[in-house]
């Protein structure tokens, strides 16, 4: 700061040196001082750190930035104005996404209810959407605890691609089955 000043001064002091020589107005004395206070102000602009966010190129990067994201805000708010939103379908529920045949399938079957035995292989033959013999698969609750040596239930059974043995099935029902003959 204190160079600066000197430097100032020496300037000022030549300048009147050179308006006491030379019979000058007070126009050239007064355009000294606005060259030498536009000099100041362009030395100030200049002086930036060499690194860091100071340095020149930090500030110009900076610079980038924010016209950048200026850039952005104004594409944003063209496309809001020229682009109507679409409206969001609901999705369709999983019946609805099913095939013809499916659906069809779907509505002989009523959800509540609890089919027998006799009705339960009837309906599965009429919505059997497949032209095949399909496979059927049936669970049972038998209503026992396994960690109970007595209620524990195991046997293998194949059916019906056997090796023509005769297999007997045991059911405990409190229906009486009637066996075929």
């Amino acid at each position: 700061m204190a160079k600066k000043t000197d430097v100032k001064e020496k300037e000022l002091k030549e300048a009147e040196l050179v308006a006491e020589a030379a019979p000058a107005t007070e126009e050239t004395v007064e355009e000294k001082a606005t060259e030498t206070t536009a000099e100041e102000t362009q030395t100030e602009e200049k002086a930036t750190a060499k690194a860091g966010k100071r340095s020149a190129k930090a500030v110009k990067e900076v610079e980038e930035k924010e016209a950048k994201e200026e850039r952005k805000a104004h594409a944003a708010e063209t496309e809001a104005e020229g682009k109507p939103k679409q409206a969001v379908k609901p999705t369709r529920s999983r019946l609805e996404r099913q095939g013809k045949k499916f659906r069809d399938a779907a509505k002989l079957i009523e959800k509540d209810k609890v089919y027998g035995l006799a009705e339960a292989l009837e309906l599965a033959q009429k919505t059997s959407p497949v032209k095949f013999d399909a496979t059927v698969e049936l669970h049972i609750n038998l209503n026992v605890d396994p960690r109970h040596a007595d209620q524990n239930i195991r046997d293998n059974l194949v059916l019906p691609a056997g090796t023509g043995k005769s297999i007997r099935v045991a059911v405990f029902d409190d229906e009486k089955i009637q066996a075929p003959t």
